[in-house]
């Protein structure tokens, strides 16, 4: 092959992997950082750092994203950029599972858009706002008539004193948090109830105390009384995803 087909293929090579690169969310991250390393003034350094934060949101990278944003000089945010700014935050931290922050973050000022006026709904559906969130929702749904469906079956929270005093009676707390996988607690804390009182009438003391008292505290009391707390947070916090996922669903 002639040196100038080889000088051709090089060339294309390179102005392919330059393309490529500059199409490239991860690469573009890559370049706003080093213009921050480079020692950028406060302004240019926040238009990189929301240039920056852009890229990785493209990428699903939420975590990076947030902290870009969180490197902000918030003094050298114009007035006018600041609902952008909100909008990237609030859209980060709800994407991260971080819904307090995602809630603050909303309360602060969104851009009328609907991109930021759909996260708003989420963000405070996701503390628990629902009649808000259900406003701001029946303006922005294509069928406002499922999103009202949607609300009148919003999660509601279960309480752990009520579910720890449930358990004292087993299956009533696992019943109350709907966790019929923790059902098998109750034949076998009655059956070790049972035990350890049949070794008491035969006079089995020890038995009974070693025997039956360590069924039962296995049982009873850790996976059913001292439970509850963990169930409870677990079926709060399964109930609301499920909501949010139906009603992100919904504003699409």
């Amino acid at each position: 092959m002639k040196p100038r087909h080889w000088s051709y293929i090089i060339l294309l090579s390179l102005c392919t992997a330059f393309s490529a690169r500059a199409q490239s969310p991860a690469m573009q991250a890559v370049e706003y950082e080093r213009v921050l390393w480079e020692g950028a003034g406060p302004a240019d350094a926040n238009q990189a750092l929301v240039a920056r934060a852009e890229c990785l949101i493209v990428l699903e990278r939420w975590a990076d994203a947030a902290d870009a944003l969180d490197r902000l000089r918030l003094y050298a945010v114009p007035p006018e950029e600041m609902p952008r700014v909100n909008w990237l935050k609030t859209l980060c931290a709800y994407r991260k599972g971080d819904y307090p922050a995602a809630y603050s973050f909303c309360r602060e000022g969104l851009p009328d858009t609907p991109e930021a006026m759909k996260i708003k709904v989420l963000a405070l559906a996701s503390a628990r706002q629902f009649a808000e969130a259900k406003e701001l929702a029946l303006g922005i749904a294509p069928d406002p008539s499922k999103v009202k469906r949607l609300f009148r079956k919003a999660p509601t929270l279960k309480s752990e004193i009520v579910a720890t005093y449930f358990a004292l009676s087993p299956p009533m707390g696992h019943i109350y948090l709907n966790n019929p996988e923790g059902w098998w607690v109750t034949p076998a804390s009655y059956a070790s109830m049972a035990f350890a009182i049949w070794q008491i009438i035969e006079g089995n003391w020890v038995t009974a105390i070693l025997g039956g008292g360590t069924l039962l505290d296995l049982s009873y009391m850790e996976q059913n009384v001292l439970k509850m707390q963990y169930l409870t947070a677990k079926y709060n916090s399964t109930e609301l995803e499920k909501f949010l996922t139906q009603l992100e669903g919904m504003l699409q």
